[in-house]
């Protein structure tokens, strides 16, 4: 936007995302955080999990996400534009591997989220897919590097593990 410096054009394109998302992947994360925060047995997990308020490894959580997220915009602000669209792709694909290589850990019958809980090897396809697409035009166009590229690849490939590890 112009005139306005980057901590404001971040700051109205993260308004925005929370207005456009009503805050959907926050609440997870601050639920995520206070679950393996604070449970230490899957049942304590679950009941923390289930608790609307948020905690202080939520709280924590949060405030780290957010202010790293504009931090980053900042830093990136000659390149926000393909930021935000390798961002929104890519953060896509790690959760839906976790969800296609662990079990649901609530009752199916029991979840509110029941719908989202069959994710397959298509989705699977369909976000990785996507995923090297958005990569592959920002290659193509000189946003990124081959040793970027790699570096995505690498950060996914740590977050899926230890992801995958903590939630195991």
């Amino acid at each position: 936007i112009a005139g306005l410096s980057a901590w404001v054009v971040a700051g109205v394109i993260l308004s925005v995302n929370l207005l456009l998302t009503g805050g959907f992947h926050e609440d997870g994360l601050a639920d995520t955080a206070d679950g393996l925060g604070g449970g230490y047995t899957v049942d304590k997990v679950l009941t923390i999990l289930k608790d609307s308020r948020v905690g202080a490894f939520g709280a924590m959580a949060l405030f780290c996400a957010l202010i790293l997220r504009v931090s980053l915009w900042v830093e990136l602000s000659e390149h926000i534009f393909i930021a935000l669209v390798l961002s929104q792709c890519l953060s896509r694909v790690v959760p839906i591997w976790l969800m296609v290589a662990l079990p649901y850990v609530t009752r199916t019958e029991a979840a509110k989220s029941r719908l989202v809980t069959r994710a397959g090897w298509s989705q699977v396809v369909w976000a990785t897919t996507l995923g090297a697409f958005a990569v592959a035009l920002a290659f193509h166009f000189g946003e990124i590097s081959p040793e970027q590229c790699g570096r995505l690849g690498g950060v996914m490939a740590v977050i899926y593990g230890v992801c995958y590890w903590r939630f195991k």
